[in-house]
């Protein structure tokens, strides 16, 4: 399911403004990480950085609770 039009909705976001940070908080650790590697394709070569590793398993556990 793709939350993003979910979240787009005014109705949604007035009813569900705690998920709607929660959401907005991945959305934006997501789209910068993707900026990053975008910019510097060779980063997926060399991706061995835990706290990477840890911040996507902890965005991910946010998703589910959203």
């Amino acid at each position: 399911m793709y939350l993003e039009p979910i979240f787009a909705s005014e109705d949604i976001k007035k009813k569900m403004e705690l998920q709607k940070q929660k959401f907005d908080t991945v959305d934006d650790f997501w789209r910068t990480t993707m900026d990053q590697f975008f910019k510097e394709p060779g980063l997926w070569e060399n991706i061995e950085n835990d706290r990477l590793k840890n911040d996507f398993t902890q965005h991910n556990k946010t998703l589910d609770e959203i």
